[in-house]
C-alpha cells in the first residue's frame, strides 16, 4: 500500500511513501515503509513529453494533490474539484472534463495505480487547446485532437507505472524476505525478486538499495540458523498449545520440526507438521501437555525425563516459551542411558546381594566344618572358600549374566583333568554348552565342590586308579523350563561296602543347595565300583532373593 499525503513529524512538510506488510504463515511480523517528500516526484512529472500547455498531477485516495508539474507548491495539498471526484467514481480509467484548481476549463485522461487502487495520474490540458484540435477541419481533427487524447492516455498509463515500479520492487524484496530460506552456509538463496532497474526517483533507489542490503543480511542469518536447525544432534519442535472452550490446554500442535526430530521418534515430518500431537502419537500421557503448557503460561522452562510407553522410548526434553501461545521443544533420546542406570542398579543389588550371601557362606563353614585337627579345619575351609571365589569370579568375567557350566566344573576338577583339559587320566567333562543362571551359579559351584571332595577324601580321586566322569544335557519340563540333568559317576575308587551310615557336612550341602535353594532333586547311589550322584535343577526360575547358601549349610 501507499500511504496517503501526511506531514512529517520531522520536518513538517507533507510526505508520502510506500508500506509494504511482511507476513509469515499469515501474521504481520514487520513492514517495510520509506517517506519521501512529494518535491522528488514532480521532477519524475515534468520530465515527461506532455502535450502543448499540458500538465501531469498524481493524487492520494481523498483526491489531494501529491505532486503537479505545474505550479507544484501552490497546487500540493489541495483537493482537486468535487466534479473530477465524481468523473472517474468507480472507473478505473478514462477522460474527464472539468476545471483546474486556478479555474481554467480543462480535458484529461487518468489511470488508477495498480497497487494503490485510490490513487490516480492524470494528464490534463487546457479546453482550449483541446478545442482547437476539432474545430479545425476534419483532417487536422484526426490528427490533433484524437492523437492528443491518445497521448494523454498513454502517458497517464506509462508514468503510472513508471511511478509504481519501485513500489513493485520494494514488494518483490518483502516477499523474499518472507520466503527465504537457507540450506547452507554461504549458499546463495533463491527468491521470486527480480532485478530492477533504476525508478528514477533517488529516495526510491535509495530505498531500493537499504531493502537489498538487510534481505541479504536477514537471509544469510537465516541460512546460518536454518542450517543449524536442520543439522542439530538434538530433536526440535516448535509447537503451538490448543485450549477448549472453557481455556484449558488439551493439545499441541506441530509447527516446524528438525531431521533429528524425525530420526529420534521415528514418525516422518510430513505426517506430523501441523498436525496434533495427540494425533501424530495417540495415548500420549497427559502430563506431558499440563508441563508444557505451565511453560507457555509462566515463561519458566522445564526440564523433564520421561518415558514414551507408545514409543518404548526415554526423552529428556527442556521446554522454552517463545510467543504466547508457543513452546519450544528441545530433546534427546536417552533410553540407553536409562537401560545402563537399569543394569548398574541391577548390578549393584545383585553383588550387594551376593557379598551378603557369600559372607553368610563363609560364617556358616566356619560354623559347621568339623575336624579331626586345625590343619584339617584349615584345608576344608580354605577349599570351601575357594571355591565360593571361583564362582564369584566366573560370575564378574561375564558381567554377573551367568557362568558357563564347563568352566565351573574345570575349577572343581582342574589337577584332575591333565593338560589336554578334556579326556584327562582321572576325570572327564561331557555335555552341551550351557549358560548358568547367575542364582544357580554359586549354589550349584558348592554342590560340585563339596563332591569332588568327597571324592578326592574318601571316593574315587583318593587313589591313582581311580577316576571321575560328568556328562550333563537339558531337557524341558511340561511348562516349558529348562531343566538341568548332571551325571557325576566315580569309579576305580575304594570299594564301597555300605551306604554310609551318618549324613555327612558334605550330603547335608548337596541336600541343602540343590533341592532347598534350587528346588531341583538329588539322587545319591552307592555302587561297589563308587558314587553315583545325579542332580535335576531348573533353570532361569525366579527364586527368593532372600534365599542364600547359609541355608544349605544349616540343613539338617
Amino acid at each position: 500500500m501507499i500511504s496517503d499525503l501526511v506531514t512529517s513529524t520531522i520536518t513538517g512538510r507533507p510526505a508520502v511513501g510506500p508500506i509494504v506488510p511482511i507476513l509469515r504463515e499469515g501474521r504481520v511480523v514487520g513492514a517495510l515503509a520509506a517517506r519521501l517528500e512529494p518535491a522528488a516526484l514532480v521532477e519524475l512529472l515534468r520530465a515527461q513529453s506532455l502535450p502543448e500547455g499540458g500538465f501531469a498531477v498524481l493524487k492520494d485516495s481523498q483526491y489531494r494533490v501529491v505532486a503537479r508539474s505545474l505550479n507544484h507548491e501552490a497546487a500540493v495539498g489541495q483537493p482537486v474539484p468535487p466534479a473530477f471526484q465524481e468523473a472517474i467514481a468507480g472507473r478505473p480509467r478514462g477522460l474527464t472534463k472539468g476545471r483546474s484548481l486556478e479555474g481554467s476549463p480543462t480535458y484529461g485522461a487518468f489511470e488508477r495505480l495498480k497497487v494503490a487502487p485510490d490513487w490516480t495520474i492524470s494528464i490534463v490540458v487546457p479546453w482550449a487547446a483541446y478545442t482547437r484540435s476539432w474545430t479545425g477541419p476534419l483532417g487536422t481533427l484526426a490528427v490533433g485532437a484524437v492523437p492528443l487524447l491518445l497521448l494523454s492516455a498513454t502517458l497517464a498509463l506509462w508514468l503510472g507505472r513508471r511511478l509504481l515500479h519501485p513500489v513493485d520492487v520494494l514488494r518483490s524484496h518483502a516477499r523474499a524476505v518472507v520466503q527465504s530460506r537457507g540450506a547452507d552456509f554461504g549458499v546463495p538463496l533463491a527468491t521470486d525478486s527480480v532485478p530492477a532497474e533504476p525508478s528514477g526517483v533517488a529516495e526510491f533507489e535509495a530505498l531500493r538499495e537499504d531493502i537489498a542490503a538487510a534481505e541479504a543480511a536477514l537471509r544469510a542469518s537465516e541460512a546460518r540458523w536454518r542450517a543449524l536447525f536442520e543439522r542439530m544432534h538434538e530433536g526440535f519442535a516448535l509447537c503451538e498449545i490448543i485450549r477448549d472452550g472453557n481455556g484449558r490446554a488439551v493439545d499441541w500442535r506441530y509447527l516446524e520440526l528438525n531431521a533429528a526430530w524425525e530420526r529420534l521418534t521415528g514418525i516422518p515430518v510430513e505426517r506430523a507438521l501441523g498436525r496434533r500431537v495427540t494425533e501424530v502419537i495417540p495415548g500420549i500421557k497427559e502430563s506431558w501437555i499440563r508441563i508444557f503448557a505451565q511453560v507457555v503460561e509462566t515463561g519458566q522452562p522445564a526440564h523433564v525425563e520421561h518415558q514414551a510407553s507408545k514409543m518404548e522410548r526415554w526423552f529428556e526434553a527442556f521446554a522454552y516459551r517463545t510467543e504466547p501461545g508457543r513452546f519450544a521443544l528441545l530433546f534427546l533420546d536417552i533410553t540407553e542411558r536409562k537401560e545402563a542406570e537399569e543394569r548398574q542398579a541391577l548390578l549393584s543389588r545383585e553383588v550387594d546381594h551376593r557379598a551378603k550371601n557369600a559372607l553368610a557362606v563363609v560364617q556358616a563353614a566356619l560354623r559347621l566344618t568339623k575336624a579331626e585337627d586345625i590343619p584339617s579345619f584349615v584345608r576344608a575351609i580354605e577349599g570351601r572358600v575357594a571355591a565360593l571365589a571361583r564362582a564369584q569370579t566366573l560370575l564378574a568375567e561375564d558381567r554377573w549374566n551367568g557362568a558357563d557350566l564347563r568352566a565351573l566344573l574345570r575349577g572343581e576338577l582342574k589337577p584332575f583333568l591333565g593338560a589336554a583339559d578334556e579326556g584327562g587320566p582321572r576325570a572327564k567333562l561331557g555335555g552341551p554348552k550351557l549358560a548358568l543362571p547367575p542364582r544357580t551359579t554359586q549354589p550349584l559351584a558348592m554342590a560340585v565342590h563339596e563332591l569332588a571332595t568327597n571324592a578326592v577324601k574318601h571316593g574315587a580321586l583318593s587313589v591313582p586308579e581311580g577316576h571321575v566322569a560328568v556328562h550333563w544335557r537339558l531337557q524341558r519340563d511340561p511348562a516349558g523350563t529348562e531343566v538341568l540333568h548332571l551325571r557325576w559317576v566315580e569309579a576305580g575308587g575304594p570299594p564301597v561296602a555300605t551306604v554310609p551310615e551318618r549324613c555327612g557336612f558334605g550330603t547335608r550341602v548337596l541336600d541343602g543347595t540343590v533341592r532347598r535353594q534350587l528346588s531341583g532333586t538329588v539322587r545319591l547311589d552307592w555302587h561297589e565300583t563308587g558314587l553315583v550322584c545325579e542332580l535335576v535343577v531348573p533353570l532361569h526360575r525366579s527364586h527368593d532373593p532372600a534365599a542364600t547358601s547359609q541355608t544349605a549349610y544349616a540343613a539338617n
